[in-house]
């Protein structure tokens, strides 16, 4: 990047950084994994079940699209990605890893099956 573009993409990452929650709100994923992992990664939350994240250490950007659309499935796809390709300090942290996979409850709060990341994602 141009100097002046380099520098401001480092301004952006650091008030990101500074304050996840303003990105997607409290509790979400994006927020929890930016909450834990600072400065060593962006994540973002899009519409349809498109996630992206931005992986500096390793210079890496990754971008995940559910078919249905929703973001149960983009999480878990999109932590293991991260954990894979951003380096030994992302990979390290257990915020992501509590992300692969996710139980799925009726509306009677019984157990009915599981979202987790595909053991082919992991490497």
């Amino acid at each position: 990047l141009h100097a002046d573009r380099a520098s401001a993409c480092a301004r952006l990452r650091k008030a990101v950084a500074a304050a996840p929650a303003m990105v997607a709100g409290t509790g979400r994923f994006d927020t929890v994994v930016m909450e834990s992992l600072g400065e060593r990664v962006f994540c973002k939350m899009g519409a349809e079940g498109i996630m992206i994240a931005a992986l500096p250490e390793t210079g890496l950007g990754i971008a995940v699209k559910c078919h249905d659309g929703a973001i149960r499935g983009a999480e878990a796809a999109i932590a293991a990605l991260m954990i894979r390709f951003g380096g030994d300090t992302v990979a390290a942290d257990p915020v992501l890893h509590r992300w692969l996979s996710h139980a799925m409850h009726n509306w009677n709060g019984l157990l009915i099956g599981e979202v987790r990341a595909a053991p082919g994602l992991l490497g």
